[in-house]
């Protein structure tokens, strides 16, 4: 891709773009594929868009409808080519006609992103709990892996109750087929631990070791409504007890027998616990850094910039909220209406943009620099599970510019952790941290009366 730019009286860059014929067939095949997905519906393998445009929709010229899509795909390629930054993505789309195996042209103007320099560099100030595991902590995750080792015995034949565990066999079939997936010769199911709709489990109670049932469950569908209906017959074999071992010696040689005893599996689950804890107070210090040099940005923040950052934390919404099976509407509800809502939405953007300008002025004032380990880390920080994969979607589609963007971020978020000042609560008053790290959870402490005060790592 060919780009020139132009700097317009107003602050502005304008860019003027041609896209090679290659670049313009890749964009529309990128556009198919989300043009079919706007309309849910999935490509399936061994099929292209244009097939199953043409097989579901009676669409012959997917193109056609993929053009406007295929030529906004083609603009922060260009913003990429002259390493630039802008402030927000511009909404509208490329002008012209954009066609396969043609070269395209485009212009587009982008606002760049501002820079800022902050008053104060010195290091800040942050609280967080201690990392030590109290031994009620480890007591828990004992009692927690005897249960998970239980078993379960033949018990007194008696009707299902609530609180029962019973071996059952089980065949399902929808709209005549057979559900192989449920289908088992002999399971035990517990009662109260919603593994099945409640109308499968009212249909279980009182159900006698030997008996057959058989009835139809309304399965959950989208939304919270009623699914397909789904026809149970169940077995009952037996009623069973559920028998937890106890934790002794002689059970971990025979579970465990790589570790010393029962001594051993508690400095096992301390080592593991602690590790967790640790990794969630650096997320803490970095969370109360960021937080902290935020409140040392003064700038003003012009509206175009503020108001782009409120549309997309809305899209961003719109899109977790539809996720969860909730209305944009009934979330905004759940904030207390419109107007609280958009309060807190503004509060949000401001928030937003002032820790990413005031981290950027670190990274400058501190001529920081990036490191292939900072982008996997910054990586990770996105998406824990599968961070390859985000630096990959990133550069892809042209986006090269947001990563390196969140990257410099996250160096400087990461330089001001290391180099704050922090407090450490006392035990007491922060017993939540070793708890988190069992749930897997983080959270804050409460405020500590007495605190320690640990000095800044040297350089």
């Amino acid at each position: 891709m060919k780009v020139t730019e132009q700097k317009l009286t107003d602050g502005r860059i304008r860019l003027d773009a041609v896209a090679s014929p290659a670049e313009v067939n890749h964009a529309f095949t990128v556009a198919q594929y989300l043009s079919l997905q706007d309309l849910g519906i999935r490509v399936p393998q061994g099929k292209t868009a244009q097939q199953v445009a043409a097989d579901e929709l009676h669409i012959k010229d997917l193109d056609a409808l993929a053009a406007p899509k295929a030529a906004q795909y083609l603009v922060p390629f260009a913003i990429d080519k002259r390493n630039l930054t802008p402030a927000f993505m511009p909404a509208e789309v490329p002008t012209g006609t954009i066609k396969r195996g043609e070269p395209f042209e485009f212009s587009v103007t982008i606002t760049p992103k501002p820079t800022y320099e902050l008053d104060d560099y010195s290091p800040v100030s942050v609280t967080v709990p201690p990392s030590d595991i109290p031994e009620s902590e480890i007591d828990k995750q004992l009692v927690n892996l005897a249960e998970s080792y239980a078993t379960f015995v033949s018990a007194d034949p008696h009707p299902i109750e609530e609180t029962d565990c019973a071996l059952i066999a089980m065949d399902a079939e929808q709209d005549g087929k057979p559900l192989p997936a449920l289908h088992t010769e002999g399971r035990t199911y517990a009662m109260g631990m919603n593994l099945m709709p409640e109308e499968f489990e009212r249909n279980l109670l009182g159900m006698q070791p030997g008996e057959t049932k058989t009835f139809t469950v309304a399965m959950p569908g989208e939304g919270g409504k009623p699914g397909d209906a789904i026809e149970f017959t169940v077995t009952v074999k037996e009623v069973q007890d559920r028998k937890i071992p106890v934790i002794d010696d002689a059970w971990v040689k025979e579970n465990f027998p790589m570790l010393p005893g029962v001594e051993g599996v508690r400095e096992s689950l301390r080592a593991t616990m602690k590790q967790q804890v640790e990794q969630q107070i650096d997320q803490m210090k970095m969370q109360a850094a960021a937080s902290e040099i935020a409140r040392r940005f003064k700038g003003g923040i012009p509206d175009v910039i503020h108001d782009a950052t409120q549309r997309a934390l809305v899209d961003d919404l719109r899109l977790r909220t539809k996720a969860q099976g909730m209305t944009f509407e009934q979330y905004m509800e759940q904030m207390g209406g419109q107007q609280n809502f958009s309060l807190m939405l503004a509060l949000q953007a401001r928030e937003t943009l002032a820790q990413g300008y005031a981290l950027d002025a670190v990274f400058r004032h501190e001529r920081l620099k990036v490191t292939d380990a900072d982008v996997a880390a910054t990586c990770r920080a996105m998406n824990p599970q599968n961070p390859q994969i985000v630096c990959r979607d990133m550069e892809d589609n042209g986006r090269g510019f947001a990563l390196r963007e969140a990257c410099e971020r996250y160096v400087a978020n990461k330089w001001l952790a290391d180099h704050a000042t922090v407090t450490v609560m006392q035990p007491d008053a922060a017993p939540v941290a070793a708890a988190a790290a069992a749930q897997g959870e983080g959270g804050e402490g409460e405020s500590a009366v007495k605190s320690e005060e640990v000095p800044a790592p040297e350089e």
